[in-house]
């Protein structure tokens, strides 16, 4: 045999030794993670700081962002299903454009159900579709007005207060049976004019 292949023959029969010896071993068992503590039947009170994202005003497409407060009152029905209702009011108004200078969400109130998933022992994702009721305001020179960007529009602003929407949130642990919460998604879509309010929610929630 060449001497050559004698260290190579050697390392291999050392690394199929090894191989089967470790194979022969019983597998060590990962420790397991304890299951996350189960919401089930349970309520939860709730305040909310939102910024709405007003979307294609007028003819233009305009933005505005109005912030708003709320309460949320819900329940776990399941491990996986709950319910939620939500209410609250707007403070401040924004100005689109020259020509619009008020545009509010006045008070919103909503209807929920989602899902909700465990994705670590601390943390929840969730995912929510229901109905809300808008009543909303616009002041400005422009309103009604022909050969405007805003002669669609009154001062009511939305033409419809009714309407589908939906959330898509992450929620942490805090303190005692508080959790800290961010949410995105749509509030109102207005088939009339096209307007449509996007919601971003931040705030905590406490579970009973």
């Amino acid at each position: 045999m060449n001497r050559a292949l004698i260290p190579v023959t050697g390392l291999i029969l050392v690394l199929l030794i090894s191989s089967f010896a470790h194979a022969q071993q019983p597998r060590r068992q990962r420790p397991e993670m304890p299951e996350p503590e189960s919401l089930k039947g349970s309520y939860y009170l709730g305040v909310t700081a939102t910024n709405f994202y007003h979307r294609s005003i007028g003819a233009d497409g305009d933005t505005a962002n109005t912030p708003a407060y709320g309460l949320m009152f819900g329940k776990y029905l399941n491990d996986f299903i709950k319910v939620e209702f939500r209410a609250g009011a707007g403070h401040k108004t924004d100005s689109p454009a020259q020509g619009l200078e008020e545009v509010e969400i006045e008070r919103y109130a909503s209807a929920y159900m989602g899902l909700y998933h465990h994705w670590s022992m601390f943390s929840r994702v969730y995912a929510q579709v229901g109905m809300s009721h808008i009543e909303s305001s616009a002041r400005g020179t422009d309103l009604g007005e022909s050969r405007t960007p805003f002669s669609e529009l009154n001062e009511d602003y939305l033409e419809t207060s009714l309407g589908p929407s939906f959330l898509l949130g992450i929620d942490t642990d805090f303190l005692w049976n508080s959790d800290l919460f961010l949410e995105a998604g749509r509030l109102h879509d207005d088939s009339v004019t096209n307007i449509q309010v996007w919601q971003y929610n931040t705030g905590i929630r406490f579970d009973f």
